[in-house]
This record gives structure tokens, sequence and C-alpha cells, in this order.
């Protein structure tokens, strides 16, 4: 660890701690990972002590701690203590809410700020809406764009902000755009499984799709496990002698599980078994309890 040059330079100070601290940090980490790559613990085993020491590592991290963060210790300083007041604020705010909040849950509002593309609703069942998009060409292709997005996202994840919605990209390309909006479902849709879903969610969108615009095949794309939906519902259709897809374009969407990567590090038989006897029989998994996985795979970012 460098000296300071001068003992009362407050900045040099805070530096050479957080150099100090940094340096601490990632070689306990170093140290922890090389003693668990020789532990005598089968793969699987292995892997899943490796994503729980990375949590213990990542929580672990000088910067999550006001006495051991001099970035947050100096903008204290610099604040005359706003920094701790506002932080404190937003402390108290997650406490209320029951979780660590990721962003300002007021700063967004549908149709003002993110899903501000023009559309309306053209078909709706028990599952989902349909959403045709208004064109914003003179001339539109003949051939439609369907667009599915995943069951655990809002339909506007694909059409947020004019700079950064697909949507809006789509429209201005000339393209007639249909988007899949998933019903957030209660106990009252408990009974629904995965057959569903394909059945009277991606093969009923693409039906009215190609009704509506009197195109004999659409184009298709599938985000997360909506591109899962929609390969399975394509492999139905297939099997049924009907190919209603010219195109399919899958964004970050599995269809091979054999390799599940760290998610299924959390999954084994007995979890499987438990869920299986809850939602299987009409039950639901709570939207808060994905979003602690998801955020567990980015804790460092995220918790």
């Amino acid at each position: 660890m460098t000296t300071p040059s001068n003992p009362f330079d407050a900045t040099s100070w805070l530096q050479a701690w957080q150099q100090g601290l940094s340096q601490s940090h990632l070689q306990f980490g170093a140290l922890m990972r090389n003693a668990l790559e020789i532990a005598p613990i089968d793969a699987r085993g292995k892997a899943q002590m490796d994503f729980a020491l990375r949590q213990v590592i990542d929580a672990m991290n000088p910067a999550n701690s006001f006495a051991t963060n001099p970035e947050a210790m100096q903008a204290a300083l610099d604040s005359g203590g706003t920094s701790l007041l506002e932080g404190a604020r937003l402390f108290l705010a997650d406490v209320a809410k029951g979780r660590i909040s990721m962003l300002d849950d007021e700063a967004f509002e549908v149709g003002r700020n993110v899903a501000t593309s023009p559309g309306s609703v053209v078909f709706e069942n028990e599952l989902m809406q349909l959403v045709q998009y208004t064109p914003s060409t003179a001339k539109v292709h003949k051939r439609p764009l369907v667009i599915v997005p995943p069951c655990i996202n809002k339909f506007y994840i694909l059409d947020l902000q004019p700079a950064n919605s697909l949507v809006a990209y789509a429209v201005a390309e000339g393209h007639t755009v249909f988007l899949v909006s998933w019903r957030n479902v209660s106990a009252e849709q408990g009974h629904l499984g995965w057959d569903d879903y394909v059945e009277k969610g991606v093969l009923q969108a693409l039906d009215v799709a190609r009704g509506i615009t009197r195109s004999d095949k659409v184009n298709t794309l599938g985000f997360c496990i909506g591109g899962t939906l929609l390969g399975s519902a394509l492999a139905v259709a297939a099997a049924r002698g009907d190919k209603p897809a010219a195109s399919v374009t899958l964004l970050t969407a599995m269809l091979d599980f054999s390799d599940t990567g760290e998610l299924g590090l959390m999954v084994d038989e007995n979890m499987v078994a438990t869920r299986e006897a809850s939602i299987g029989r009409g039950g639901l998994m709570k939207g808060r309890e994905l979003a602690t996985v998801f955020a567990a795979l980015r804790a460092n970012d995220l918790i």
C-alpha cells in the first residue's frame, strides 16, 4: 500500500485506503477459490459451492459498507452529509417495500416514457392479448412480424423509449408488428400449463396475425422463454402439417436444456418435486421469487 506523501491530505489518504482494501478483498477471493479448486468434491458440488462462495465474496466487497468505501465517505464529506441522508431515505423505502429497489418505481409511466409506440389490442383470451402496432410508413410488407416476449416480462420490454424500442424500429422499417402481451395470472388461471401457453398463446397469435393480414406465413421473433414457447409452438404446428412461420429469430432463448448454466445449480430433484407439488396443482410462483433468483446471478450489481 502506498504511503501518502502528506498524511493530512484526505484525498491521497482515501485513495491509498481504497487501494489497500481492494487488494485485500481480491486476494481473499483468490485464496478461497484456490482452496475450493483443490477440494475433493464432485463437479456439480464444486460448481454449487463456487456459486455460493461468489455470493459471499460479493457481499464482503468493501464498496458495500460505508465504513470501508472511501468514495462514499468522500461523497459524504463533499455533500455535507446530504448523501447519507439520501441513502438512509432509500434504505427505509426499501425496508417498507420488503425488497431492494433497482430503480425509481415512479420514474416510468406506460404511454409516457415506456410503451410509447401507438397500437391497439386486436385479440384477447384468458391468457394473453395481441397488440397490433400502427404503421409508420406509407407502405408495409405483406408478411407481418409476430413477437413473443417472455411471460415474466411486460410486453413493452421490447417497446421501451423510442431510442431503444425494437417495435418502433420494426414499424419504421415497414413491418406490420403484432406483439403478445401475457396476462398477469392469478389463482383462477392456475390450471393452465405449458400446452395452454403454446396453444392459446403462441399458436393463437400466429393464426390471428395471419387472418388480419391475409398472409399465409408470418415472420416470428421470440425472446427468452418466449423463444422457447415459439419453438415449441412451431414444432407442434409442423407435426400437424402446418408451417405458419417464414422465418424464426430467437433472442437469448434456450431450446436445448441439457446445459442450463448457473440456473441449473439452483435446481435439484428435491426442489423440482417441491415445486411440482405446489405449482403443478394450480399454484403460482410469485414474481418476487423470480426476481430474487435473477438478482442472485448478478449479486454484486443487483443485491
